[in-house]
């Protein structure tokens, strides 16, 4: 007779980005009911997902499997919003239902914790002034050891997640890209930095690819005419 410890053994998932989640086997026992699963247990489960996510951030399947854990667990507008927002990559603008998803994105997001918006965000660059053509979001980033860093492989540079503006702009004055978390208000040209170019000229800080006007109240210098 089968023990009680193998009666609710489980079977590492074959993902291969989920290689560390424990989850049912085809032909075997189902995992333990939520009653004998702890708290820590999810906990350390989620935190696999989420480097499972960040680790092959364009893994369709990785997402939906962990929108199906979510969904076990009753938290069912964290599975909604990982969902929507891949609904939301596979129809196009005049898909009436664009404007309804984006909208619960949008209410969703500020739900979740930023460990989570953090792994499947899709957020842009900003502050990056490097020629080079790349999909400048976050999800085409390659992981690194810190959850808050990931490579840009086209230019060999870090891009920072940013939890604030003040945090962006702190950044993006050294010369680092950020992609700023979702849930931060944000205004036109925040992220506008006065570089000294040689000779004393001041210009505004690309972001995003694009040029953005200085305020008004911000000194200009040019530099005299040989």
């Amino acid at each position: 007779m089968a023990s009680s410890d193998e009666e609710t053994s489980v079977e590492t998932v074959r993902h291969p980005h989920l290689a560390d989640i424990g989850t049912e086997r085809d032909d075997g026992p189902l995992r333990p009911p939520p009653s004998m699963r702890t708290l820590e247990d999810d906990e350390a489960t989620e935190r696999a997902f989420l480097r499972g996510i960040a680790a092959a951030p364009r893994d369709v399947a990785c997402r939906l499997v962990y929108a199906d854990w979510l969904e076990e667990r009753g938290r069912h507008d964290c599975a909604e919003l990982v969902r929507s927002e891949l609904t939301l990559l596979d129809i196009e603008e005049a898909d009436p239902r664009e404007p309804v998803l984006r909208h619960r994105v949008k209410a969703l997001t500020p739900l979740v914790s930023v460990e989570m918006r953090r792994a499947i965000s899709r957020g842009p660059i900003e502050g990056c002034d490097e020629p080079a053509a790349c999909a400048r979001s976050w999800d085409a980033l390659r992981a690194t050891a810190d959850p808050c860093a990931r490579r840009c492989v086209v230019c060999d540079r870090d891009v920072l997640y940013a939890s604030s503006v003040a945090e962006a702009i702190e950044r993006v004055a050294v010369g680092t890209p950020v992609v700023v978390d979702a849930t931060v208000a944000r205004t036109p040209g925040d992220l506008v930095v006065a570089t000294p170019m040689q000779g004393g000229a001041h210009v505004p800080q690309v972001e995003g690819g694009h040029a953005f006007e200085l305020p008004p109240d911000t000194e200009r210098t040019v530099p005299d005419d040989d």
